[in-house]
């Protein structure tokens, strides 16, 4: 079976050509069936490119459904993973570890079932987890959200005088979220008796566990020293890590760093350059790696697109669900304004498996220096092609 699209097709079908400056990319997209011997099989009718990100929102803060699928420039591989967790042989549970193995990485996150804050007299306490069989691995249930309870005391010293000045709805606009998960449970900036039942997060990453030690900020810029919210999901471009790589700044402190404070996590774990928190990132100019969107530890290096993946505790039926790639490259070619036809190598640049679908797509870029900078009205007139072979 083959297939060649041209530069002059809608984008409806899954390839694409997209100029930066004096180069051209073409992407090529294309989406399987997971069977359950593990084998991957082109669908029939295959999905288009999604030409913008997809957004939805909890309690006005917005969250990433879905990424636009036109970015060809990516730096890393982005592995993506919309699933829920099941109980062993879908039976009820109160916790257990899910996660992923592909290529050298693995991943897993703690899921518990629904849990909250208990308070007697001034002790914090977490309920015991309750019994559950399915689990969204959703950031909605990771640690983060809004502190509801300092949102009245910290807004007001710095949106509501703009309100008389500002025509836009500032309605979802807040200082009190938090800056790595808006849309999450637990995030608590100073103590007050009203968090008495307050729901706690459901998945968590079992290497930076919330505690009732850790519950309670003790302050606006201590938000750094919190847990990680856990997730495979997409990561939406205004939380950090990702947004310092537009370059927002997180620490209007001018004595950060202080000597005495450890790095932020990701800087230990190498999701962000040394210089990459704190005012001087504001000056910086924009650094390609907040194209990657997916959570930061599922952002890899590279993939040939044949790697065995292996997904913990994501099926009802499997424990331990184990599938391949499927190992096809696309063959790519672009002919330039002005120049001669050109042969394009292709690299995996992202991997969105939907587990509840059995679905994996992969995306592939094909980049090329050319002479001329190509404007949109250019694009309409490049000849270029995307050849399949099963």
């Amino acid at each position: 079976m083959t297939e060649t699209v041209q530069a002059d097709l809608p984008i409806s079908v899954p390839h694409a050509v997209i100029g930066r400056g004096r180069e051209l990319a073409v992407l090529a997209k294309r989406t399987y069936s997971i069977a359950p011997d593990g084998v991957c099989r082109p669908i029939p009718e295959q999905p288009p490119l999604n030409d913008d990100f997809v957004e939805d929102t909890v309690d006005g803060q917005e969250y990433l459904v879905a990424d636009s699928e036109l970015i060809a420039f990516k730096p890393g591989v982005d592995v993506v993973v919309k699933a829920k967790a099941y109980g062993p042989g879908n039976r009820p549970v109160n916790t257990l570890e899910a996660g992923i193995d592909i290529g050298s990485r693995s991943y897993r996150v703690r899921v518990y079932g629904d849990r909250h804050v208990i308070l007697n007299g001034d002790r914090i306490r977490f309920s015991s987890p309750e019994p559950f069989t399915t689990m969204d691995i959703s950031y909605r249930n990771a640690y983060g959200g809004v502190d509801c309870w300092a949102r009245h005391e910290l807004d007001a010293q710095t949106i509501n005088p703009l309100l008389p000045y500002l025509a836009q709805d500032l309605s979802g606009t807040t200082f009190v979220a938090y800056p790595r998960n808006k849309v999450g449970k637990g995030y608590v900036i100073n103590y007050t008796p009203e968090i008495d039942g307050m729901p706690l997060p459901n998945i968590e990453d079992p290497n930076d566990l919330l505690t009732p030690e850790r519950l309670i900020c003790d302050g606006p810029y201590k938000w750094r020293f919190q847990p990680l919210p856990a997730g495979m999901d997409w990561f939406h471009y205004t939380w950090f890590p990702r947004s310092a790589f537009l370059g927002f700044c997180f620490e209007e402190r001018p004595d950060y760093p202080s000597p005495d404070e450890p790095p932020v996590r990701e800087i230990q774990l190498g999701y962000l350059p040394e210089d990459g928190f704190g005012p001087k990132q504001l000056l910086q100019a924009v650094d390609d790696r907040f194209m990657n969107g997916a959570s930061p530890w599922l952002i890899l290096p590279s993939l040939k697109g044949d790697e065995p993946i292996a997904l913990y505790h994501l099926d009802p039926e499997y424990p331990v669900f184990r599938f391949k790639l499927p190992g096809q490259l696309p063959k790519m070619w672009v002919r330039p304004l002005t120049e001669k036809e050109k042969t394009l190598k292709p690299r995996l640049i992202t991997v969105v498996i939907e587990k509840e679908k059995n679905l994996v797509s992969l995306i592939w870029s094909g980049v090329t220096p050319c002479n001329l900078v190509h404007t949109p009205d250019h694009l309409e007139k490049v000849n270029y092609g995307v050849l399949w072979e099963a």
